[in-house]
């Protein structure tokens, strides 16, 4: 996979994260009973807590693919 790729990825991935942000925030004012917290606290908190283990993870991956790339082409 080219470091290009893993940048616009994560991009994307950041794109969709806010849209999903912004649609809750607009969903919450209309679900405001105990399963609306229950999606919150189990399932949206989830995908931020894997989040923001992932993209640390893909910007060490990219700077690594960086390096590689560098190097193959001394």
């Amino acid at each position: 996979m080219q470091v290009g790729n893993l940048q616009a990825a994560g991009g994307r991935i950041q794109e969709a994260l806010d849209e999903l942000h912004v649609a809750w925030q607009l969903t919450r004012e209309h679900w405001q009973d105990q399963q609306a917290l229950l999606f919150e606290e189990k399932v949206l908190r989830k995908i931020d807590e894997d989040l923001a283990v992932a993209f640390p993870a893909l910007s060490q991956m990219t700077q690594t693919m960086n390096t590689a790339n560098r190097d193959c082409d001394e």
